[in-house]
């Protein structure tokens, strides 16, 4: 997976840069600005979490699997739940921004199919 780091950051740049800044206008015109920021970073902040959990605190556990560091292992496994939740709070509070998004980009084609 470290390998395909750079791809994730690539994507996560076409994200913004071919998705949102495009609609940018339209989405402001339709979401709080709550909203739009949770949509403008819900991929970024779900993947820095997601990336915590898989690259920092699973090895940890891993490397620490006797008794002697029980209360340690069970700390990090707290954490890991509290980034998971923390995922789902992002995706949670972009889910709006989501279904705007989906619906200009369809109405674009609809426009788009109509002009042909």
């Amino acid at each position: 997976m470290t390998e395909r780091l750079p791809q994730v950051h690539d994507g996560l740049r076409a994200w913004d840069r071919v998705v949102l800044e495009p609609v940018s206008g339209e989405l402001r015109a339709r979401l709080d600005p709550d909203e739009h920021s949770a949509l403008a970073a819900c991929l970024r902040d779900c993947f820095e979490s997601l990336e915590r959990i898989y690259f920092e605190l699973l090895p940890t556990l891993a490397s620490r699997p006797d008794r002697a560091h029980i209360t340690d292992v069970v700390h990090d496994i707290a954490s890991a739940t509290g980034e998971l939740q923390h995922v789902k709070k992002h995706i949670t509070d972009a889910e709006r921004g989501l279904g705007e998004l989906l619906r200009i980009l369809e109405e674009r084609e609809a426009r788009r199919e109509g002009e042909r």
